[in-house]
């Protein structure tokens, strides 16, 4: 009985070692085939990119070249490894910066890709740093802006502060002449002589003198003229 057992024994071993072994190299044919395929394919879109090179080598027009190569970039490559020479190309044209603030949505999807994919960051180290330069040198504009944009508020705001302070002291100027300076002056304005503006209030020349020197300085002005120019542009001559 312990022979057949053991004759068992022996044949089940067998058995499952053969079949670890066919699994083995089922595997490994697998990997293989996985391997070559995305070996065929870098292979077909590196070609793809060597046909896309040689015939626009001869574009001149860097705007037309930006729009094709950006357009193939996106549209015809699938592999991100040839996707970032393509982009490469573009850092050596001097172009990719433009080709950023142009599609800047891409080239963030772009780099959070090859992020998670195992190619070295050294590869693509140009590519955040072009990113995060723009995106600094955006911020700092956006501030400069927002700087002058403040000063020349606060500018405003003091043109319009002084522009109202001078105004009401014009206003409380007026306010501010007595009632006998008030109705004197008013005799100016109607072209009356000082003569006459005496003898109409029954006052003397010397009063009617020093009430026009107090109009006068009350209200800024140096002569009757002056007076009547501002009492003329508008301004009120209530009391």
């Amino acid at each position: 009985m312990k022979k057949i057992i053991g004759v068992l024994f022996i044949f089940f071993t067998a058995f499952v070692l053969s079949q670890s072994k066919i699994d083995t190299v089922a595997f490994r044919n697998t990997t293989l085939h996985a391997n070559n395929n995305v070996y065929n394919s870098t292979q077909y879109e590196l070609q793809k990119f060597n046909a896309f090179k040689i015939r626009t080598s001869k574009i001149v027009d860097k705007k037309k070249y930006l729009s094709e190569i950006h357009s193939f970039t996106k549209d015809s490559l699938q592999i991100l490894a040839v996707k970032l020479i393509s982009i490469k190309e573009l850092s050596n044209k001097k172009l990719l910066i433009k080709d950023i603030h142009q599609n800047r949505a891409f080239y963030v999807t772009i780099l959070a890709d090859l992020k998670e994919s195992e190619i070295n960051p050294n590869e693509y180290l140009f590519l955040e740093n072009m990113l995060t330069e723009i995106a600094v040198s955006e911020v700092e504009t956006k501030y400069a802006y927002s700087k002058w944009l403040n000063i020349l508020l606060g500018i405003s705001l003091i043109g319009m502060l002084i522009f109202a302070y001078k105004t009401n002291r014009k206003e409380t100027t007026v306010l501010s002449l007595s009632k006998q300076e008030t109705t004197v002056k008013d005799l100016i304005l109607k072209g009356k002589s000082n003569k006459e503006i005496a003898q109409e209030l029954f006052i003397s020349l010397s009063t009617v003198k020093s009430h026009i020197s107090h109009i006068y300085h009350k209200l800024n002005v140096s002569n009757r003229d002056e007076l009547s120019l501002r009492f003329k542009n508008g301004t009120s001559t209530s009391t």
